[in-house]
């Protein structure tokens, strides 16, 4: 059985793996809708610190434009 895992490559040159804590996606399509999950909660989450603390946590959305990953088996 093919198991998949997200990996993250975001604006700043920084990469994050997902793998379902251990578990793995159990198809490619279920790991593409994580991982299009979590790229739109990046950016939202940034825009919510900035709105509930603008002086500490300023938001760009141009920081967050060129984010994007891969599925691998």
């Amino acid at each position: 059985m093919k198991m998949f895992k997200v990996i993250f490559h975001f604006t700043d040159g920084s990469t994050d793996e997902d793998d379902n804590y251990g578990s793995y996606y159990s198809s490619e399509e279920e790991a593409r809708d994580q991982a299009e999950y979590g790229i739109d909660c990046r950016e939202s989450g940034a825009h919510d610190l900035e709105m509930s603390n603008p002086g500490d946590y300023p938001f760009d959305p141009d920081d967050f434009g060129e984010d994007t990953y891969e599925i691998v088996e």
